[in-house]
């Protein structure tokens, strides 16, 4: 049975190589960012339901304090569930993937009756700590704007709303009072002159803060009684009395506040009926928010009360979707850099692949080339023998022109196993070794040659060099050959030697192209061609100095040739 031949290897570019390795590249980042959003998911809500049980016990001591203390307000309650509507998710100390201020992200706590009434609640409203002389301990007070009907105070709110939308990251909204009337008994107050600042700011601290929009607010309380109307120091100085600082608007927004307290699913299981389960719950509304939400027994005026908190987490918010896509991008550069350099080592292995077989099949094509002149010529000669009757002296010319061409052919099929064995060395065996010394060993061999044509050799320098013995008198073996072979007639062979090289040069009676003189087979121009040489003692040379890792320099003038050897 004949077996087909294979195919020869289908050959491949860098681009097709690193194509296919991005395409693996972009189905790992696929998986990867699959991996991350579903990770970093669980990680935020897993979060969630440990902070709120935080909350849980934070709110319930904080509440309680404030009943046993009679001097405490409906006001102050308000205050503190207000400040205690928060919540925060962090990735590492400094670094917050999911806070209450977050789009989306909601935290809201209410005291309710057994009915469901909601006592109070974090829902948001104008707060200011007030102090009015030195000995009073600083104090949250509370507008409340919901049971205030004063036009005035209800623009300012959504007043406060509609620049909060404006905010970008380098703007934000300064809320300033100047003036309010101030009821101290139920740590409440009402704005009398006040303004709203939206202020744009240098991250950088090079550039002074810049108002770019501002709103002037001037109220009058119908009804004051109980309340006095206060100035508040505008200096920079926090001793002169009375003060108001950290003002503005806290707690839970009042959109978002709405929007969860009136949800079906809030109202059939979380706020408190007869048939409410107390504890913590968690369902999601989407794919990626989730309502964590926990009702508690709490004690108000000797009361059972409930105190409800919800938080609403989304863990595709403004913080996490650019932080998300910016560790899939490092991710998938990672992936392409190591797609990229896989395939430039892979494409360079190619190459030497690529470039050896085209060696081999350029070395046949030539080996077939020029064996087809010495087998014609045998040919020809042996019919001639066969067919002809010859005299014995033609005869002898035959048989002499055929051995001949049996010894070039012998020689060009010796020196191509030569060159190919080149490309096969493993290990070099290296020791040192006396250049001159070797230089004029191998000369030598040629004196005969020498006296011959009346070629003057000139010898001169040494060094001493660590190398493959057996590589470098190849190298010189070939470069002196060469130059004994095409030097002319009275011509002169030079061979200079020191530390970083050996040059030989040689007299020519032209100029010699030597672009693609180390290519196998090439002879350069006519003077080189026929018999004299087999066109395969460069490229040994070449080869063998590779191996040892030299370089063969070649040059040529009108009149002189230089093989120089660096070491």
């Amino acid at each position: 049975m004949i077996k087909k031949n294979r195919k020869p290897k289908k050959r491949t570019t860098f681009i097709k190589l690193f194509a296919r390795n991005a395409v693996i590249g972009l189905l790992l980042t696929a998986v990867f960012a699959g991996v991350l959003f579903s990770a970093g998911k669980k990680y935020i809500f897993s979060q969630a339901r440990s902070e709120l049980y935080q909350k849980i016990n934070s709110l319930q001591t904080s509440v309680s304090a404030t009943d046993n203390m009679q001097s405490r307000s409906k006001e102050s309650l308000i205050s503190s569930l207000r400040f205690s509507a928060n919540y925060n998710i962090t990735l590492s100390a400094d670094f917050q993937i999911a806070s209450d201020y977050t789009e989306n992200c909601t935290a809201l706590v209410a005291i309710t009756d057994e009915k469901g009434n909601i006592l109070y609640s974090s829902r948001k409203g104008l707060q200011a700590i007030i102090r009015l002389n030195e000995e009073e301990e600083k104090e949250s007070m509370l507008c409340n704007t919901e049971v205030l009907s004063i036009p005035e105070l209800t623009q300012l709110e959504e007043d406060y709303y509609a620049m909060k939308n404006k905010e970008t990251p380098d703007t934000y909204v300064h809320f300033n009072l100047l003036s309010a009337y101030v009821n101290s008994e139920k740590n409440s107050f009402i704005p009398h002159e006040a303004e709203l600042n939206l202020i744009r700011f240098d991250p950088k601290g090079k550039k002074e803060d810049e108002v770019i929009e501002t709103k002037q607010y001037n109220i009058t309380m119908p009804d004051k009684e109980n309340y006095i109307l206060i100035e508040f120091n505008q200096s920079d100085s926090s001793s002169n009395y009375p003060i108001a600082v950290l003002d503005g608007f806290f707690g839970t927004d009042k959109y978002h506040f709405d929007e969860l307290i009136h949800d079906k699913t809030i109202q059939q299981s979380v706020i408190p009926s007869q048939n409410l389960s107390i504890g913590f719950g968690t369902y999601g509304i989407s794919s990626t928010v989730d309502i964590h939400h926990s009702t508690s027994n709490i004690w108000l005026d000797g009361e059972r009360n409930f105190l409800v908190v919800i938080f609403k987490v989304d863990a595709w918010n403004s913080v996490t979707k650019p932080l998300y896509f910016r560790i899939v991008a490092i991710f998938l550069i990672i992936v392409l850099f190591i797609a990229f350099l896989d395939s430039w080592r892979r494409n360079v292995k190619n190459q030497a692949e690529y470039a050896f077989a085209d060696y081999q099949k350029a070395l046949t094509n030539h080996l077939a080339h020029d064996l087809k002149t010495p087998l014609m010529a045998i040919s020809g000669y042996t019919e001639n023998l066969i067919e002809n009757k010859l005299s014995t002296t033609e005869k002898n010319k035959y048989l002499q022109s055929i051995l001949d061409n049996i010894a070039y052919t012998d020689s060009i099929i010796s020196r191509t196993l030569e060159l190919n064995n080149m490309h096969e060395l493993n290990s070099l065996k290296k020791e040192k070794i006396h250049v001159l010394s070797l230089v004029e060993q191998i000369s030598e061999k040629y004196g005969l040659l020498l006296d011959k044509k009346n070629i003057l050799l000139k010898i001169s320098g040494q060094a001493e060099i660590t190398a493959d013995l057996d590589l470098l008198k190849t190298v010189i073996e070939n470069l002196i050959s060469n130059a004994v072979k095409y030097t002319v007639e009275n011509g002169t062979i030079q061979i200079k030697i020191n530390p970083k090289s050996c040059s030989i040069s040689n007299t020519v009676s032209e100029k010699i192209d030597v672009a693609e003189l180390k290519r196998p087979f090439k002879k350069g121009d006519t003077a080189r061609s026929g018999k004299l040489g087999s066109g395969l003692g460069l490229s040994i040379a070449d080869k063998a100095a590779e191996a040892n890792h030299f370089r063969l320099i070649l040059s040529c003038s009108d009149t002189e040739y230089i093989a120089k050897l660096i070491f």
